[in-house]
């Protein structure tokens, strides 16, 4: 008896998905905005005041009040003496029979200078005030702006994926070729 066997294997297949992992990194990164300073300067300036009005006045120069009453003052003495040196002259004038050559005389008494007073001394100094001047500050300061944004690591990760399937079945075939065997026994 010829038996033919025909036997074909079972298969296996696989899809196979290979994992993949994609890293994504952002850097840290900081923005920074300066702040602006603005700083205010207040000055007041000092002063000084000099006061001559006592050092002019001791030498003869005054202010236009005193000025003028110092005038007035020696107007009227200056006018008082004049008067009575004319009244004196005009009784000398009066008397010409006893006074001879009286004109003469006045007159070469006017003509020569006569010597006068010379003071000389130390003046006053002038008073002096003075007042502090003053500096002022007012900062105005304004932050520092800071923009952060932190360092970030985005990691996403795709498993990997084993698909198995049967692609083909196992199987056995046993056939008799030829006559059919009687087995006794």
């Amino acid at each position: 008896m010829d038996i033919k066997i025909y036997q074909q294997p079972a298969l296996i297949g696989l899809d196979i998905k290979q994992p993949a992992i994609k890293i994504k990194q952002i850097p840290s990164e900081i923005h920074r905005q300066s702040g602006k300073v603005k700083l205010d300067i207040k000055q007041e300036y000092g002063q000084v005041q000099v006061d001559g009005t006592r050092c002019r006045e001791k030498i003869g120069f005054y202010d236009y009040d005193l000025f003028m009453k110092k005038i007035v003052r020696e107007g009227y003495k200056t006018a008082l003496e004049g008067i009575q040196r004319r009244v004196q002259e005009g009784f000398q004038m009066a008397d010409v029979h006893e006074n001879r050559g009286i004109v003469a005389k006045i007159t070469a008494e006017k003509a020569w200078i006569k010597p006068g007073q010379i003071e000389v001394g130390f003046k006053p100094g002038p008073e002096i005030t003075y007042r502090d001047g003053s500096l002022a500050f007012e900062p105005e300061i304004k932050p520092d702006k800071y923009d952060v944004s932190f360092y970030q690591v985005n990691v996403n990760l795709d498993w990997g994926k084993v698909n198995m399937y049967l692609r083909q079945k196992n199987y056995i075939d046993v056939k008799w070729t030829g006559n059919v065997l009687d087995f006794v026994r």
